[in-house]
């Protein structure tokens, strides 16, 4: 391969451009050739035996030597932008980055129309500055029509720099030049599914899929679309062949976690959670997921543990102890719910549900006078409904305040308006009950 072949594939060796880049050199860079490569004279000049030399040292990769010879030769030939775009080179497999910046700025004055010194230099800026890098990397897609290179990275530095239509534009010309490319399907399915298209994004993420099938961006990137398309059984299957490819990754497992309890797969959800690595499972928000997952699917025994978790790490957070509260209210656990609900109301008093569970605890473990109590609480706060007065009924009778229940339960059937229940028929007895005994 010449030096001038080697330019062009200069920043590719060095890692910086993409895979299959190759920028060969414009025309009127190859015009600009030294006395080394034009004379076929037996006798060279000394200036073309020093780009000669300069030119073997970079084909040996000896960046420093080439530096320093394109250095010597620039003295003499200031206007030479192909020894410019050569020490450019050189510096950037040096990694002196300003210094090749700068002879990038200089090939550009000395030969304008240098399509691969504009894509060089846009590419040496666009991780740092892409918005400087989109206006070079525009100029090298007008100066190089053909390539698809320019294309993709004109359309990366306008992705970065926020201009996500332009970049699909551009990611989506060059895949129509290369479509073999499957980084270019990629970047277009990344940038409309970014710009609020997932509709669009989703054939382009498959596509680069049918090109490299295990891709695990591609993967990801389809689940994304199809989550926001709310195409949930699909995305949870997307989501499952990314995570064989990376298992370690906690907040894709935790989002495949939230479509199966979507889905409604709750024992599903809980088990990607039983997946998650044992120092990441142990967050607060973990314990809050697993919580919740745990209590949708209704197995309140499970759900405990973590949400004992989240009380201890906030004593003081009242929303924290009333469901765990009322957690132990599903579960009979009475002693135990009414220390929390207690705990979370001695915390933050307007919590009306929390008082309204503890009713329940008292009523439930038979403790009459304090579910009166509590009830009388929350009768300050709204009307009682009839589900209300029929549980004063209830304490009233089994305190044997005869009087007060026979209130209770007719207030109960007045409220209740006939509909026929259990509760229903009980009233009506207990009513008829009670006068007799009131008569006698």
């Amino acid at each position: 391969m010449n030096s001038r072949a080697q330019l062009g594939s200069a920043l590719l060796n060095l890692g910086l451009l993409a895979p299959g880049l190759f920028c060969t050199a414009p025309a009127a860079a190859q015009s600009a050739q030294s006395p080394a490569k034009a004379s076929k004279t037996k006798h060279p000049s000394a200036s073309e035996i020093l780009l000669r030399n300069a030119e073997q040292a970079l084909e040996q990769k000896d960046f420093s030597t080439a530096a320093d010879l394109y250095a010597k030769f620039i003295a003499d030939h200031p206007a030479e932008a192909f020894a410019h775009f050569q020490l450019a080179y050189a510096f950037t497999a040096l990694k002196r980055r300003d210094e090749a910046i700068a002879e990038y700025r200089r090939t550009i004055e000395l030969d304008s129309k240098m399509g691969a010194a504009y894509l060089n230099l846009g590419l040496l800026l666009l991780e740092k500055d892409p918005a400087g890098a989109a206006p070079l990397l525009s100029k090298a897609v007008e100066l190089l029509p053909a390539k698809a290179e320019p294309l993709y990275f004109s359309g990366t530095a306008l992705e970065r720099s926020g201009n996500l239509a332009a970049a699909a534009e551009r990611y989506r010309q060059a895949a129509k030049l290369d479509p073999s490319k499957w980084e270019y399907k990629l970047a277009l399915a990344r940038s409309l599914l970014a710009d609020k298209h997932a509709a669009e994004a989703e054939p382009e993420f498959r596509q680069a899929l049918a090109i490299r099938p295990a891709d695990p961006a591609a993967q990801l990137g389809l689940a994304q679309s199809l989550i926001s398309q709310q195409k949930l059984p699909q995305a949870a299957e997307a989501l499952n062949a990314y995570l064989k490819s990376a298992p370690d990754d906690v907040e894709t497992r935790v989002q495949l976690a939230s479509v199966y309890a979507d889905l409604e797969q709750f024992d599903e959800a809980v088990k990607e959670l039983e997946r998650v690595p044992a120092g990441a499972s142990s967050s607060p928000e973990m314990d809050r997921l697993r919580a919740e997952l745990l209590l949708r699917g209704k197995h309140y025994a499970e759900s405990v543990e973590p949400l004992r978790r989240l009380v201890a790490r906030a004593p003081n957070d009242a929303a924290a102890h009333a469901r765990l509260g009322r957690v132990l209210l599903q579960l009979r656990d009475f002693p135990g719910a009414q220390q929390e609900l207690a705990t979370a109301l001695r915390l933050d008093s307007g919590l009306t549900d929390a008082l309204r569970d503890l009713s329940s605890t008292y009523f439930l473990a038979e403790n009459y006078p304090a579910t009166l109590a509590v009830m009388d609480e929350l009768a300050k706060r709204e009307a009682p409904g009839a589900g209300q007065w029929f549980i004063r009924a209830i304490c009233y009778d089994k305190l044997r305040r005869k009087p007060l229940a026979l209130e209770a339960y007719q207030k109960f059937l007045e409220l209740n308006n006939g509909v026929q229940s259990d509760q229903e028929f009980q009233a009506r007895q207990r009513v008829r009950i009670i006068r007799l005994e009131l008569k006698k």
